[in-house]
């Protein structure tokens, strides 16, 4: 075997490493773009809890889907102490119940109105299971809430009209939601 054979096999063997290694690295780039497109497209669902005050102080728990993509609820646990909480409705407790099975469109809210009478706790925990329609993948995602968050408001005493009051507390509210 004369040099020159060698030579050319020497470099075949080299070029098909070469082939092979940049295989590889496409294959290991194209799963890392799918990853990045899938998170960037996925929906995320989260539930946070929070109040307005115009004329009397209502609180809600807002379930919220922040993706660019629908999401639906497969699995939603949310704490006993709701359950067997005071409310003014008993559709109030009632309204956990209905969440499973919901889809939520990207940047779509849902109010659940809650009344936080006698919960000396102020804390709820809450489990969220969801797919993504477009991907098919199992998100979880546990929350651990607290309600007892001060609000500042004018005093009614202040003014003399009472829509006047709700007027400046609807606008103290407006503002609070912009910050």
């Amino acid at each position: 075997m004369d040099i020159e054979t060698i030579v050319n096999i020497v470099l075949s063997v080299l070029s098909f490493f070469l082939a092979l290694i940049s295989i590889i690295f496409v294959v290991l780039t194209l799963k890392q773009n799918n990853k990045m497109l899938e998170e960037a497209s996925r929906p995320y669902i989260a539930i946070f809890f929070t109040t307005t005050t115009i004329h009397m102080r209502q609180n809600f728990f807002v379930i919220k889907n922040y993706g660019k993509s629908a999401g639906k609820i497969e699995k939603f646990v949310y704490p006993d102490k709701i359950k067997s909480s005071i409310q003014r409705s008993e559709d109030v407790k009632s309204q956990f119940e209905h969440i499973e099975n919901m889809a939520i469109a990207p940047g779509q809210s849902i109010l659940l109105p809650f009344d936080i009478l006698g919960d000396s706790s102020h804390v709820f925990e809450f489990e969220i299971t969801y797919s993504s329609n477009s991907s098919k993948n199992i998100y979880t995602e546990n929350f651990r809430l607290y309600s007892n968050f001060l609000v500042s408001r004018p005093h009614g005493n202040l003014y003399t009209n009472p829509f006047e009051h709700d007027l400046i507390c609807a606008l103290h509210e407006i503002s609070e939601k912009l910050i």
